[in-house]
């Protein structure tokens, strides 16, 4: 089967740098566009499902998907949504910084084994992804699977279809409104597409960004 793994459009959060995990923050209207940016770029290819995290940011970008496949529905699942910051949620990188000097320095270089205060670890997440890829799979061996989520989860999703830990977390980046297309069997999963942003950027705006800083010394979540 083949999944197309999307991350929702830009919030006011995304653009402030504020931990948004569980919070229900909406598209901002730049997210909107994106989305419906998204929405276009994937209307020639046919989606059998779109399975969408529960929170409104994906959910809106999920339906644009589906809207423009015009007899695909979107499905709800709460294994897709947001990993929990705990207390980290609604608050900016710097005061998480400020606040939590030890775990921020954990979470920039080693976020495989941070413990963040309420919150989940990234083996949570996981295991919780395990499950979810399953499901999917024994339900829909030969379709064509849309998954709209979050930042974090597609991470972990991708590390677990790399066959990496994850530790590696950082060393992928997902953009909003990136896709990404795996072809995924037990015995064989190939990535074909990662962090594809071509519906909104020139290529001269993707050199720039990975000219940018580097995340491990400032982490993008």
């Amino acid at each position: 089967m083949v999944f197309v793994i999307v991350r929702h459009g830009r919030t006011q959060w995304n653009n402030a740098g504020i931990f948004r995990g569980r919070r229900d923050v909406p598209l901002d209207e730049n997210g909107e566009r994106e989305a419906l940016s998204i929405a276009n770029r994937l209307s020639e290819t046919k989606l059998d499902v779109v399975v969408s995290s529960p929170l409104s940011r994906a959910h809106k970008t999920a339906q644009a998907i589906a809207r423009a496949q015009q007899s695909t529905t979107v499905q709800i699942s709460e294994a897709l949504i947001d990993i929990d910051f705990g207390v980290w949620e609604g608050i900016s990188l710097v005061e998480a910084q400020r606040r939590f000097p030890h775990e921020y320095e954990v979470w920039k270089y080693r976020p495989d084994i941070v413990n963040i205060p309420g919150a989940e670890t990234l083996a949570d997440v996981r295991r919780r992804l395990d499950t979810v890829l399953k499901d999917v799979y024994n339900e829909s061996k030969s379709a064509s699977v849309a998954l709209v989520t979050h930042g974090s989860i597609i991470k972990v999703l991708l590390c677990i279809f790399l066959g990496i830990d994850n530790s590696h977390f950082w060393r992928i980046k997902q953009d909003n409104a990136a896709i990404n297309v795996v072809a995924y069997r037990k015995n064989s999963t190939k990535i074909f597409l990662m962090n594809d942003t071509s519906h909104l950027h020139t290529i001269q705006s993707v050199v720039e960004t990975a000219g940018g800083p580097d995340p491990y010394q400032e982490p993008v979540i």
